[in-house]
């Protein structure tokens, strides 16, 4: 009895406790340096060591420095890389990488391959269209360099290069600043082009109709058109005439 009551606190101090949350996982190392994946719970292992992994989709910020074909020193302005890890291979990550895989393996990546793209780029290059292509070739080397670390790269969001010298910053801002403005002033010619175009087919379309009149407004047919409109006038029940017989206009000529 004694001894069970002695052993009860022996085997509760040997188990740990962990609670693993949602969207989350754990891996566990005993005293033997066996691994074993946990799920979320609540879980009493043998071990002295647990590491946590969150499984869910992550946006972590970061920012790189590089060094452009023509010798400029630059950096990414608060660059967006979004990964996950592969959760079947999390103990094998465990093992090799360890919990601090941003650190060890993403940043240092990412750095070597961004330096390596940009380095193919003279700084001129390096405009709107410049940094997508930095940022495509970017996404598709640093896939292949992490997925053997069991890291699923989904994509590297490189907002602006900028020279790493503070003295061309300004001038970075103006210039940009500048092709906004130009880029309004071609939407403001464009628009006003179509909108004169709009108009010019309008006026083309009253002029074919005028045309398509004037075809049928012969001399003949306009006083015709005159004598009919007197006569209707003349003989409506609504309509009384006067007349004072002038010799100059005779009753007679009047109504011919």
């Amino acid at each position: 009895m004694t001894r069970v009551i002695l052993l009860i606190p022996f085997v509760l101090g040997v188990l740990a406790c962990t609670t693993v949350g949602p969207g989350r996982a754990s891996v566990s190392m005993d005293f033997n340096g066996n691994l074993e994946p946990l799920g979320e719970g609540l879980w009493f292992t043998p071990c002295c060591l647990v590491d946590n992994f969150d499984l869910r989709q992550r946006n972590w910020s970061a920012k790189f420095n590089a060094i452009t074909a023509d010798g400029m020193p630059v950096y990414t302005s608060e660059s967006i890389v979004t990964y996950r890890i592969a959760k079947t291979e999390l103990v094998s990550l465990d093992r090799e990488v360890g919990p601090n895989y941003e650190k060890t393996v993403i940043a240092p990546i990412l750095q070597s391959t961004l330096r390596k793209i940009v380095g193919k780029y003279k700084w001129f290059q390096l405009d709107s269209a410049g940094i997508k292509n930095c940022q495509s070739e970017m996404t598709s080397e640093a896939t292949v360099l992490l997925r053997p670390y069991h890291i699923i790269l989904d994509g590297v969001d490189i907002r602006n290069i900028l020279p790493l010298a503070s003295r061309f910053n300004s001038e970075v801002i103006t210039t940009a600043e500048w092709e906004q403005a130009a880029l309004k002033e071609k939407t403001r010619v464009k628009i006003a082009k179509e909108k004169a175009l709009e108009r010019v087919q309008e006026a083309e379309g009253i002029l074919a109709e005028h045309k398509m009149i004037r075809s049928g407004l012969s001399r003949q047919v306009l006083e015709n058109s005159a004598t009919s409109n007197w006569e209707r006038l003349l003989t409506s029940p609504m309509v009384s005439v006067d007349y004072n017989e002038d010799q100059n206009y005779p009753l007679e000529e009047i109504l011919q």
